[in-house]
């Protein structure tokens, strides 16, 4: 019999398997590039399978993200959680974005830069938001490692400077 639980579980590897593909033609093609249909064939889903796990594509596109993130959050968190000193979690830190490019290359068989500078600019406002914010956040905590390293106030002009030209390197160097 069909129980509640059953129907559960059923969604939970579907609703993954459109992550998964989602994830990959979004990373490659950018978000208006692809179609709900192209989602469904790569996953092997229903579009009705989709629609049922997400309520829009710009949905999906959420949760692709929130996929990314989390995952590069607990890579990151854990290079900060582990006692070293600073500089060896800023060097640690660099090097996590160069294995994260290495492992990029390795799944989808090219060099694709991070998940959100793949998108293109024109994705809906609600994910823009959420993508800045991320951005942020990760930023602050550059900002804080580069300016524990440096010996500076992390609110200092010198220390925000300093923030954005690793930024602006890791990305062109991930860009290049």
């Amino acid at each position: 019999p069909v129980t509640r639980a059953s129907t559960m579980r059923e969604k939970i590897p579907t609703r993954i398997k459109i992550i998964n593909a989602a994830t990959m033609l979004f990373w490659r093609h950018g978000y208006h590039a692809v179609s709900t249909d192209q989602i469904c064939k790569k996953a092997k889903v229903a579009k009705s399978s989709l629609y049922h796990a997400f309520p829009s594509k710009a949905a999906v596109l959420f949760a692709c993200l929130e996929s990314v993130w989390t995952r590069n959050w607990e890579e990151i968190s854990s290079i900060y959680e582990t006692p070293s000193p600073v500089r060896e979690q800023l060097k640690q830190h660099l090097e996590w974005f160069a294995s994260s490019q290495l492992r990029i290359r390795d799944t989808y068989g090219a060099f694709l830069g991070t998940f959100d500078m793949a998108l293109g600019v024109a994705i809906p406002d609600e994910v823009a938001a959420e993508i800045l914010k991320h951005q942020r956040e990760h930023t602050a905590l550059l900002s804080k490692t580069i300016s524990k390293v440096a010996e500076l106030d992390p609110e200092s002009h010198r220390a925000r400077w300093l923030s954005d030209v690793a930024s602006d390197v890791i990305t062109g160097a991930t860009i290049k």
